[in-house]
């Protein structure tokens, strides 16, 4: 047994040592803690709007693609 109660197994089924993160926050806690952060103007996020309207503009097209059957431009079918 290791941290917490959690038992660790290697790949032949044998148990073996719990490798853990060196952080005190799970990776989630990370996350959600960097959110927190750009909310409250203390950071800014990785990403700008702009790049995340690219990429949903990119997702919208491959629906429309499906529900076409044919190819869509993206630069003439969205206002980037």
């Amino acid at each position: 047994m290791d941290r917490e109660g959690y038992e660790c197994f290697n790949a032949d089924g044998s148990t073996g040592e719990c490798a853990w993160p060196d952080t005190a926050l799970s990776d989630y806690a990370l996350e959600m803690e960097a959110f927190a952060d750009a909310v409250a103007g203390d950071d800014w996020g990785r990403t700008t709007a702009i790049s995340e309207r690219r990429s949903l503009a990119v997702v919208m097209a491959g629906f429309d693609s499906v529900l076409r059957g044919e190819r869509i431009r993206i630069s003439e079918a969205y206002e980037l």
